[in-house]
């Protein structure tokens, strides 16, 4: 009996859909390549302060422009530069579109 509850539960699970999550968040493959972001620039974008800027607010254009110059080592860091260099340029534009396109926080 035991064994056929488990077995129940486990198909359960299973059959969810994997973009499925808690609060019906959909994962996409943008918000999954931007949660690193928040790590170091909080959550939302939102950085508690220096020398680490907020996100939140800045345009497509901005971001894009910022990640590609860390990037190709045009703009100088002590980790963007060697973070940005694991993501490809349409990486760093689908990053760049997801935070611009964020709401702001309602708290």
């Amino acid at each position: 009996m035991k064994h056929s509850a488990l077995v129940l539960s486990a198909c359960l699970m299973l059959s969810l859909s994997p973009t499925q999550a808690a609060d019906d968040i959909k994962i996409t493959r943008e918000s999954l390549l931007t949660q690193p972001c928040f790590a170091c620039h909080g959550a939302h974008g939102t950085s508690v302060g220096a020398p680490i800027p907020s996100l939140l607010g800045q345009t497509e254009e901005q971001l894009y422009t910022s990640l590609l110059a860390f990037k190709k080592g045009e703009r100088p860091a002590t980790l963007m530069n060697r973070i940005a260099k694991g993501y490809s340029d349409e990486d760093l534009k689908l990053i760049a579109k997801y935070i611009a396109t964020q709401p702001k926080p309602t708290n």
